[in-house]
């Protein structure tokens, strides 16, 4: 079975080289798709539904959303050329591009509170709090066996080398691996140790990979940051006609995530280094109330900030063609019981998304191979840039 080697991803430095082979690749794209249509008839002027290539950022619980913006962009009839994913947005991807996306979204929209308190495996060890294996197995279910090479569409999943202080791209080996090494959140979930090097979220660099989709020849890339540092806003207000959160909305509901605040209380007041209480802003609409954060809570608070200001400047720096920002306040990152919600959150916003799009870049007709060639200054390098994988993954035995 092959093992996948984790490649360093390619200097930002190659920005302008990257956003010409961008778009090039889009011309060269439908060049290609429609050549045969053409000769058979060159009358064809039939509209198409552009491909899209997904960019699916990190984001915790929010990650959840990345489900509702996959089904809304298959519910309009585009066409997924391939999945960029980080964190949750590799595990959402790549269980997607496994085909089973349906049997995941199920089982997620079922977790209740105790359900997620459950699939917390807790370590002692100092390289994270929790090993993830409970969850993996849910993973390991559904994607066992499956090499990337092997899956239907291109499919990238970002980790970060620890040993070499650099990002990986993984595009081949074994999906469960990549999607283990993507989502282990540094001292939270403990990381992987493969080949001699230490894989951990690739959040810590990249929580929104943008640069590997530009290989994959879609006429729009499309990225969901899950991240984005919006006006707080609660995730009621955001779905004001939706039923939130069936525990929240209940007395045991409650009296769960009042045991869970006692237990992560005594947790901190265990753990070296424990600060003292701090408020923390509730949903608005509710009163503020003060807890206790241990020190676990406040690593992940401080690793999603770093998150949210890494991802503006790789979005300023490859803007896509539609963004898709999900607020980080509808949510903290470790709420995975409100995947119903999120999703409904996530369809609704790729919505939105998509219809602006659309009132802006009308759909074209289909049109000649020659047409493009023509409209193309850089049509002569088109044959290297449709060679272009990136910096794809190296396997060895």
């Amino acid at each position: 079975m092959k093992v996948p080697k984790p490649s360093t991803a390619e200097s930002e430095t190659h920005a302008a080289d990257q956003q010409r082979a961008h778009a090039v690749s889009h011309a060269h794209s439908s060049s290609h798709a429609q050549s045969s249509a053409h000769s058979s008839s060159h009358a064809d002027a039939s509209p198409r539904k552009p491909t899209i290539a997904l960019v699916l950022g990190s984001g915790g619980a929010r990650g959840y959303a990345h489900i509702g913006v996959i089904e809304e962009v298959l519910a309009r009839g585009y066409h997924i050329a391939g999945i960029s994913g980080c964190s949750m947005g590799a595990l959402v991807g790549g269980i997607y591009a496994a085909g089973k996306l349906g049997e995941y979204r199920d089982w997620a929209s079922d977790l209740r509170y105790l359900d997620v308190l459950r699939l917390v495996d807790v370590t002692w060890s100092a390289m994270g709090a929790m090993r993830g294996e409970k969850v993996m197995q849910v993973i390991s279910d559904l994607v066992n066996g499956i090499q990337i090479e092997d899956l239907p569409i291109p499919f990238t999943s970002v980790a970060t080398d620890l040993t070499r202080k650099r990002e990986v791209w993984f595009q081949s080996g074994p999906l469960e691996q990549a999607i283990r090494a993507s989502i282990a959140v540094p001292g939270v979930i403990t990381p992987v140790h493969h080949q001699g090097h230490m894989l951990v979220d690739g959040g810590l660099v990249n929580p929104l990979p943008i640069i590997p989709v530009v290989s994959y020849h879609a006429d729009i890339v499309m990225a969901v940051n899950a991240t984005a540092q919006y006006p707080e806003v609660s995730l009621e207000e955001m779905l004001p006609d939706w039923t939130i959160n069936r525990n929240r909305t209940s007395p045991f509901g409650d009296w769960v995530e009042g045991l869970v605040g006692r237990v992560s209380g005594l947790w901190g007041r265990l753990v070296p280094g424990h600060l003292e209480a701090t408020p923390r802003r509730q949903a608005k609409g509710t009163p503020a109330e003060e807890e206790s954060w241990s020190k676990l809570a406040l690593m992940l608070e401080s690793f999603e900030m770093t998150q949210a200001a890494l991802t503006q400047y790789k979005v300023a720096g490859y803007p896509p063609d539609i963004l898709v920002d999900v607020p980080k306040s509808v949510c903290a990152g470790y709420e995975f019981h409100r995947a119903t919600e999120l999703i409904e959150l996530g369809r609704r916003l790729a919505r939105k998304a998509l219809q602006e799009h659309e009132l802006m870049q009308p759909i074209a007709p289909r049109v000649c191979p020659e047409t493009i060639r023509t409209q193309s200054p850089d049509a002569k390098n088109e044959a290297s840039i449709d060679k272009s994988k990136g910096p794809a993954s190296e396997s060895e035995r």
